[in-house]
């Protein structure tokens, strides 16, 4: 929630959250930075635009119950969004958990305003969406990067280059930029003397 949601109240969204547990028939809460853009962007297909109000534990469990019973005399759920790719994305749905899971992964993917989604199935599993890799200190990254670095220009056995290379890529995506082009440019330099 602090990352994607900075200022959230976040005890509200812990109340809502298990206001909405309570629904033994499975549920999704989303909970949008923009909520307001977002309901009038599917409102006219797949959501009910009301009035902002402060949502109770008790007025949750009442949609929880409208919403159940609207969507099954409907015969689906309403979901909605433009459920287009971006070229050289690929979501990771899981055909076998259903639309209540694979259809937020798809929302998710076509840049809504950060989001929180919380998928409760009716097995009791809960997933939070998106799943974000852990925060990690760049104290940790650093030195990893700086040994490849400095085993590279050494020119030492190849098994302790690529020994330390593995760790490097363990934790490429915290790289700062200035790590990424030390390696990238260690990496070319390996590369011309391998040749």
């Amino acid at each position: 929630m602090d990352r994607l949601l900075p200022g959230a109240d976040f005890e509200s969204c812990c109340n809502s959250s298990y206001a909405t547990a309570d629904h033994h028939h499975g549920a999704m809460l989303i909970i949008s930075s923009d909520a307001a853009r977002e309901a009038a962007r599917f409102e006219p297909t797949s959501a009910i635009v009301v009035e902002r109000t402060e949502l109770s534990t008790g007025l949750v469990t009442r949609l929880m119950r409208w919403t159940a019973r609207r969507w099954s005399r409907a015969g689906q759920v309403p979901c909605g969004g433009r459920h287009r790719r971006r070229p050289g994305r690929r979501a990771r749905a899981d055909a076998a958990r259903g639309s209540r899971f694979n259809n937020p992964i798809r929302y998710l993917h076509d840049n809504p305003p950060n989001t929180v989604i919380l998928v409760f199935s009716s097995d009791g599993g809960v997933d939070i969406l998106p799943q974000l890799r852990p925060r990690m200190d760049p104290a940790v990254v650093r030195p990893p990067s700086n040994r490849y670095v400095d085993l590279v220009a050494a020119a030492p056995p190849v098994w302790s280059v690529y020994q330390a290379w593995n760790r490097v890529s363990e934790l490429a995506f915290y790289l700062s930029e200035e790590d990424c082009a030390a390696v990238n440019g260690a990496s070319a330099r390996l590369s011309c003397r391998v040749r």
